[in-house]
């Protein structure tokens, strides 16, 4: 039997996740764990009174066979067990990034049941709208949010996450830790404006992408999840499609002109 210490809910895309942390013997490792998640997720953690989309409880270790080595010795490792279908138990002798794992991997499937994914993706926002930039590694993701950050909110660099709600697709940061973005996370929920698919070039234009099944096949490609999710998941991503018709953003790194031309937002 386990004594419940105290619990803390974190807000991420709009879902609550519920986490009730257990007294435990080795009370270090039980705070080190507790004090990393207060601290890396802060900008996540709220006060609601609704029911939890998932709960992740924290306890004391228990161990998993994994392996019999040749010498007949058994090899074991600290794991999360899910014990019941939104409950999932974990040990508190895993690091903040085994945790963060875990945390993908929840988040995951519960953007699977609520009409959600991650993208690799960057984005900014203006008034509350949210404008998302896409493209393989090396298109300047990274570099198009700094080179609109005088006149435009930084809100993703790396990854971010769209859910349809109702009728209407909004992003939202993950929670996941990252090299110190040059950002704060927050709760905050963006309707979507525009989504762009970067191309560098020498010359400033937008361009309609009249490639339909290339560019959802793109957006696949570009979408972190699982693959058990992926069928479903392919249904949504059509959908962001035909409601956001990604243009093609051609830009170099002259910062007046790319502003200048999202601005205008008319393409050839």
């Amino acid at each position: 039997m386990f004594d419940k210490l105290n619990t803390l809910t974190l807000e991420i895309a709009g879902l609550h996740l519920n986490l009730v942390f257990y007294q435990a013997k080795l009370v270090f490792t039980q705070n080190k764990l507790t004090r990393e998640i207060k601290q890396y997720y802060s900008s996540f953690v709220t006060q609601t009174s609704r029911k939890p989309n998932y709960k992740i409880e924290l306890k004391e270790k228990y161990y998993r066979l994994i392996s019999l080595n040749r010498d007949k010795t058994k090899s074991y490792s600290l794991i999360a067990k899910t014990i019941k279908p939104k409950i999932i138990e974990i040990s508190y002798e895993i690091s903040i990034f085994h945790f963060q794992k875990i945390l993908y991997q929840v988040l995951n499937y519960l953007l699977f049941k609520k009409q959600g994914i991650m993208l690799h993706c960057s984005a900014v926002a203006k008034e509350g709208q949210a404008y998302i930039f896409l493209g393989k590694s090396g298109a300047g993701k990274s570099t198009i949010t700094r080179l609109l950050k005088n006149k435009y909110q930084q809100i993703g660099e790396d990854t971010g996450i769209i859910r349809k709600i109702g009728n209407q697709f909004y992003f939202f940061q993950t929670p996941f830790i990252e090299a110190e973005p040059p950002y704060k996370k927050t709760r905050d929920c963006y309707h979507i404006a525009r989504l762009y698919i970067l191309k560098k070039s020498k010359t400033f234009k937008l361009k309609e992408n009249k490639t339909s099944e290339q560019t959802i096949q793109f957006l696949l490609e570009e979408t972190i999840t699982e693959k058990q999710y992926l069928n479903k998941q392919a249904k949504l991503v059509t959908e962001l499609y035909a409601k956001h018709k990604p243009y093609i953003l051609y830009f170099d790194k002259r910062s007046r002109e790319l502003i200048k031309l999202l601005e205008n937002n008319s393409p050839e």
